[in-house]
């Protein structure tokens, strides 16, 4: 009798989220490439050379692809952002770190792309937006929070104020730069970190944050 050697354990649900990477790479390089509405279902399981059925077994519909790609970023993101050495470091310190990473995150071009992609398509799946906010702003908004709350020596707001400072830190430091890499060009973006403007930002903020 022939014994298989496969069994139910780590090997295969690690072949399985390696085939749910690749779908996701396939499905963004087609969304932003394409746009949402032109990258059909098909179109996403042609290209990873998988059947429709394996497919759908992993995700529900395309916006669900879009949701599960949108999610994998983020989740990398963090990854990154939670490798930061911030032991001893002054809040400014940590908050100046911080802000280099995620516009470093948000001006790399791949990730530009997908919000080119999304700003294309609010209007007509306006719901690929919500997931973005719902998916980015939180959880970035929860890490500066904390961040802040965990340096009692340079903060002493609670919780509630936290977050509206820490949604006050990102539409400070990010959305500014953001809107400019959109709408220019990748020159106007360089010199305007070369001017220090992530250093008299870090500045202005921590100036309204004071105890």
């Amino acid at each position: 009798m022939k014994i298989s050697t496969k069994s139910g354990g780590r090997p295969r649900q690690e072949e399985a989220a390696q085939l749910s990477g690749k779908i996701l790479d396939v499905a963004q390089s087609l969304f932003l490439a394409q746009g949402f509405e032109r990258t059909s279902i098909d179109r996403i399981a042609n290209t990873a050379h998988v059947a429709k059925r394996t497919l759908y077994a992993r995700f529900a519909d395309k916006e669900a692809i879009f949701d599960a790609v949108i999610k994998r970023r983020i989740d990398q993101n963090l990854l990154e952002i939670d490798s930061l050495e911030l032991q001893g470091f002054t809040l400014e310190d940590k908050l100046m770190k911080l802000a280099h990473l995620l516009l470093e995150h948000v001006l790399q071009p791949e990730a530009l792309e997908l919000d080119r992609a999304i700003t294309a398509e609010a209007v007509r799946f306006p719901n690929l937006a919500r997931l973005y906010r719902e998916h980015a702003a939180p959880r970035y908004m929860e890490y500066v929070a904390r961040m802040l709350i965990s340096s009692p020596g340079y903060y002493s707001g609670e919780r509630q104020q936290a977050d509206r400072d820490a949604n006050n830190f990102l539409v400070l430091m990010v959305l500014p730069l953001l809107r400019t890499a959109l709408f220019s060009t990748p020159d106007q973006v360089r010199r305007e970190l070369e001017g220090g403007i992530i250093e008299d930002r870090i500045r202005f903020f921590m100036n309204g944050i004071r105890p």
